[in-house]
């Protein structure tokens, strides 16, 4: 089990072989501090959306 972890490690780390969704995810964690397309200051944004249909 070890040697398939360090085969799929060395793929996506040293190769940058990945599925589009995690090279995405990984993209967004590196520019924004998390998984998400969005920067921090605009995360409670929705918030705004739910007040304003109430």
């Amino acid at each position: 089990m070890g040697i398939i972890l360090d085969m799929r490690r060395s793929l996506i780390m040293e190769d940058s072989k990945a599925p589009e969704p995690i090279t995405a995810m990984f993209n967004n964690v590196e520019n924004n501090g998390a998984p998400w397309a969005f920067p921090a200051a605009d995360r409670g944004k929705w918030t705004d959306e739910l007040a304003s249909e109430s």
